[in-house]
């Protein structure tokens, strides 16, 4: 921690909502809703056999498996519990996944395996950006700074262990 000047006036930690982060961050232009079909190439496999991030460029940050949701922590007064995604999460029929990445990649690996976009593509600042119907209050954002002297610098983030350690994607 560093320490303050004695002289120096206590100031008050502004904390950013979750609009501001999503703002912030771009993630509602960036982040869409995708149905697995019935005839999905995707139902009953794991993320890890299907390689989204490495095929497509886009990533799972949440599983909604018939109305429960797996993904990103919620608060614990959630009726589901907290479970994160993984290389181990298993794609279901008729599950809602949440997608984060690019909306020409999201759309090219939907037609390629069957998926049911639910989200369309809006221009930036045109009023109607692609996730203005998504609650992020239920998805969750976190923010992280890292110091210039952290074992993280240069380290991929797989390799943090952030999904262990704080039950976070």
């Amino acid at each position: 921690l560093l320490s303050k000047d004695k002289g120096e006036k206590k100031k008050k930690k502004k904390e950013k909502t979750l609009a501001q982060l999503a703002n912030e961050y771009k993630i509602s232009n960036n982040l869409y809703r995708a149905t697995v079909k019935e005839s999905s190439t995707f139902a009953g496999k794991k993320l890890r056999e299907l390689d989204i991030t490495k095929k497509y460029n886009v990533s799972v940050v949440e599983i909604k498996h018939n109305n429960q949701r797996k993904g990103f922590p919620r608060p614990s007064s959630a009726s589901v519990p907290n479970e994160v995604v993984g290389p181990d999460s298993i794609l279901n029929e008729n599950d809602t996944i949440y997608l984060l990445g690019s909306f020409e990649n999201i759309q090219q690996m939907s037609r390629e395996n069957k998926l049911k976009m639910l989200d369309s593509h809006h221009l930036e600042g045109d009023g109607n950006s692609a996730g203005k119907d998504l609650n992020f209050q239920k998805i969750g954002i976190s923010e992280l700074v890292l110091m210039s002297s952290s074992k993280l610098i240069n380290k991929p983030v797989s390799e943090s262990g952030f999904r262990t350690l704080y039950n976070v994607n």
